[in-house]
């Protein structure tokens, strides 16, 4: 049975989570068995992050861990007692694997596959799975521009909330957050406009609020003051207080918010708020 995996490196994402154990001593650059400390986070499936090199990992057995070497990058020697990072992926990306694989695999007795080339022939994802993957590409702006305005706008909008005292701010879709308030900034939507001499892009981006357990009376009061449209605590007036977001875009706003009410994140419920902010910036073609 063969595996199908959509390669690549997410330029708007590098998310990896520190792993309790560490990396036995690698002497060379072709070395596949490698040993760890007594192996608690690492799984096989899992890619890993040594000094600058990623290493996929085939299989486990006890510590020792069988590997690819130089995956997206370039095969070294560590040190012993190295840092682990793995890889934390996008649900999107996940789920957009899933469900190319599936159809692949429903695909493989027919003549043709779906997307008009032999089931053995892989053209390319499908039409839908490629617009899942879409958010995560760069878009060229002109001939041979490139520019990555979404993670400029992200951080931009992220630096303006950071300065609202006791909110925590991430800019990915974390596993946990061990302090709340939190907000987590996501990429929403992009469309392209068009421009004379040049190119404007407007997007849109969607900041997840939570604060405390959805039970608690305070976490409601809390709740409050981050809604409101001024004040030390509002996420509407930090943003209005610098609309060029750092000067990461030509002008950015509160749009609307919704989905107020508890959240369910991490198997708990949380008083939350979805916040949506647009954004407009024009690049040079």
């Amino acid at each position: 049975m063969q595996t199908v995996q959509i390669a690549g490196l997410w330029g708007l994402w590098l998310c990896v989570a520190r792993a309790v154990e560490t990396a036995d001593a690698v002497a060379d650059i072709t070395t596949t068995i490698d040993a760890v400390s007594s192996r608690a986070s690492v799984e096989a499936g899992h890619t890993l992050l040594i000094d600058t090199e990623q290493m996929y990992v085939q299989s486990c057995s006890s510590n020792t861990l069988t590997v690819v070497r130089g995956v997206n990058s370039t095969a070294a020697s560590h040190a012993g007692s190295t840092a682990i990072d793995i890889y934390q992926y996008p649900g999107a990306i996940a789920e957009a694997t899933i469900i190319q694989w599936a159809r692949l695999w429903r695909r493989r007795d027919g003549a043709y596959s779906g997307n008009g080339g032999p089931a053995g022939a892989i053209a390319g994802p499908d039409e839908d799975v490629r617009l899942m993957l879409g958010q995560f590409r760069r878009h060229a702006l002109g001939v041979g521009v490139w520019a990555d305005e979404i993670k400029d706008a992200k951080d931009g909008l992220v630096s303006l909330l950071a300065g609202i005292s006791g909110l925590t701010v991430v800019d990915y879709p974390a596993a946990s957050i061990n302090q709340l308030p939190a907000a987590i900034v996501l990429f929403e939507s992009r469309k392209a406009n068009q421009l004379i001499g040049g190119s404007s892009f407007t997007g849109q981006l969607k900041v997840v609020l939570l604060v405390s357990s959805a039970d608690a009376q305070q976490a409601y009061d809390a709740f409050d003051s981050y809604m409101e449209p001024l004040g030390a605590a509002s996420l509407e007036a930090a943003v209005d207080a610098d609309n060029t977001w750092g000067g990461s875009v030509d002008d950015g706003r509160l749009v609307s918010i919704d989905n107020i009410g508890p959240h369910k994140q991490w198997g708990s419920a949380y008083v939350g708020a979805d916040f949506h902010f647009g954004f407009v910036k024009s690049v040079a073609g």
